[in-house]
């Protein structure tokens, strides 16, 4: 528009009133979209760390059955427990496929936040599954410990 201006302008000082209103509204503009791209750039990181922090709930919550459960006293006990960590192992499945979604999207995330910022993401979400991938096999040990004793419950009734 710049150009046009100045192409089609003869009077020098509407042409300068153009130019500045043009200068003004391009400066504007500018500022418009830097803090649109950093809101948006905000949010999107937020997005891709909302997976590790629903994992940070999980963990929380398995690791506190474990504790409870390692010793359950009678039989109601384990009929209230059981099903909560089967309801936690399909949650804990659940997230696994959000982080391995994450892990697959590196070429995104990289165009997105920087190689640096990309990896240490990374980085963070394998750790994360890792830790998982523990806490859900302990969680099918114990839900296996819980299945045999109710199983022996029935036999010896």
């Amino acid at each position: 528009q710049l150009k046009e201006l100045i192409a089609l302008s003869c009077e020098p000082q509407p042409l300068s009133d153009s130019v500045v209103a043009a200068l003004q509204e391009f400066q504007s503009l500018k500022g418009q979209s830097a803090k649109l791209h950093n809101a948006m750039g905000l949010e999107l990181w937020q997005h891709f760390q909302r997976p590790l922090q629903d994992l940070q709930l999980w963990r929380a919550l398995a690791q506190r059955l474990l504790d409870i459960t390692a010793s359950l006293p009678d039989l109601p006990a384990i009929h209230t427990f059981l099903p909560q960590i089967e309801a936690a192992l399909a949650e804990s499945s659940r997230l696994k496929e959000q982080l391995t979604g994450l892990q697959l999207k590196k070429d995104l995330l990289q165009s997105i936040f920087g190689p640096e910022r990309a990896t240490a993401l990374l980085e963070q979400v394998a750790s994360s599954v890792r830790d998982r991938d523990l806490l859900h096999n302990s969680l099918l040990q114990r839900k296996s410990k819980l299945q045999s004793l109710l199983a022996q419950h029935k036999d010896f009734g």
